[in-house]
């Protein structure tokens, strides 16, 4: 069962929320495993440890999280969508993953009582981003982590845009758009690259940063196509595109994820780690 914690509509979310969107979600999650454990093993987790997933979403993260921590360890997992938290809700039974709560909720407000920090580390991935005010955020999560704990940031970055071999330009132009609605929507510019600079002024110190995308087979692009769908809605709303453009797009990736391409791209993930000094 899901608990509830206070929430103030801060984050931006630009997708749209629904079944698909979750779907979407839970495929980016499997294919970004292995780089969620290399970030984990960067960050010194072990067994026992407690860890706050950020916008869980659907819990893709989830079962990677609590095979890091063991049996003594503790997971809890917060996202603002009742949807998402059912469905990760379900996954966690499915997998007979036992050692994680799920908690409704918005993380620039969470009770310590009822989540049961501080926490060793905290991990975000594709939170950050939809992020229109990212220094209170962090403030706010140096406040959940124990002295020492990590702050664990995975995070697709405005460029360089997604490839594909031989050139797709509809991949430039659909990640430019993506980000042009995140603008609009109120989310700082470049606001991934930043993250290192804006969480020492937090407070925090940088343990490490890294860089990775993923290169895979052309049938990719359909998720970089259910990303386009799930921010249709906003798009048109917000007047960044024409239902035309949007369906134009949609038809060139779909032809690229079914077309002679040797491989496609995801997103440049920046990953930042940020500790909380030892008091």
């Amino acid at each position: 069962m899901a608990r509830r914690a206070r929430s103030d509509g801060m984050s931006s979310y630009v997708l749209a929320g629904d079944d698909e969107d979750l779907r979407r979600l839970m495929g980016v999650s499997e294919i970004l495993h292995p780089f969620l454990r290399a970030g984990l093993n960067r960050s010194g987790v072990r067994s026992g440890w407690s860890v706050l997933d950020v916008g869980c979403g659907p819990g893709g993260a989830l079962p990677v999280l609590s095979e890091a921590v063991g049996a003594d360890g503790r997971i809890v997992g917060i996202d603002r969508q009742t949807e998402a938290l059912a469905t990760a809700g379900r996954l966690m039974r499915a997998l007979g993953v036992e050692n994680v709560k799920l908690v409704e909720g918005d993380a620039a407000h969470l009770d310590p009582v009822i989540v049961g920090g501080p926490f060793d580390l905290i991990l975000t991935r594709m939170f950050m981003m939809h992020q229109p005010d990212p220094d209170r955020m962090l403030a706010a999560l140096w406040h959940l982590l124990r002295p020492g704990g990590i702050l664990l940031c995975q995070e697709p970055m405005d460029e360089p845009a997604p490839r594909a071999w031989p050139a797709a330009p509809v991949l430039g132009e659909y990640w430019a758009l993506f980000h042009r609605l995140l603008y609009k929507s109120g989310i700082p510019a470049g606001l991934v690259a930043s993250l290192p600079g804006r969480g020492r002024k937090a407070g925090f110190e940088v343990a490490h940063t890294e860089g990775y995308y993923l290169v895979a087979e052309p049938s990719l692009a359909s998720l970089h196509v259910a990303t386009l769908v799930s921010a249709k809605p906003r798009m048109l709303a917000s007047g960044v595109a024409t239902e035309e453009r949007i369906d134009r797009l949609v038809d060139e990736m779909r032809a690229v994820a079914t077309g002679e391409f040797d491989w496609v791209t995801s997103g440049v993930f920046l990953e930042v780690a940020l500790r909380r000094p030892e008091e």
